[in-house]
């Protein structure tokens, strides 16, 4: 049963590279996160989603923030060795959000970047 749930949530994330603001997830994020080898598989596809609802902008836009929110948090669940694969694919999207992007409220993945030494500076529009 919890490889079919792991198998659901790989498909979820999936998903919203086409449907960003999608209500028909299950997040069960412990059955991922508790899965290391398979976090760990799925990193470029939670970076496919993430690069997908990040700027996402139209109706339930709310909806791709919370979506882009939980990526984050399985992305934050790498090894260090697995998490440097991506982080210049992290530091880039914040390069192109604006101060007030929802992805320069999480404080983990700020801290985490500024940690490995990768310097954080927000898009700013003239």
């Amino acid at each position: 049963m919890k490889g079919n749930k792991l198998q659901g949530q790989i498909e979820d994330i999936r998903a919203l590279v086409q449907a960003p603001t999608s209500r028909d997830l299950h997040w069960n994020f412990d059955v991922l996160a508790d899965n290391k080898t398979a976090l760990s598989e799925s990193s470029e596809d939670i970076i496919a989603a993430l690069e997908a609802v990040a700027f996402y902008e139209g109706e339930n836009q709310f909806m791709a923030h919370d979506n882009g929110r939980m990526l984050i948090e399985y992305l934050l669940l790498l090894p260090d060795d697995q998490f440097a694969e991506v982080e210049t694919q992290i530091a880039a999207l914040l390069a192109q959000a604006e101060a007030d992007h929802w992805m320069w409220e999480i404080t983990g993945l700020l801290d985490r970047l500024e940690a490995t030494g990768v310097k954080l500076v927000y898009h700013q529009t003239l």
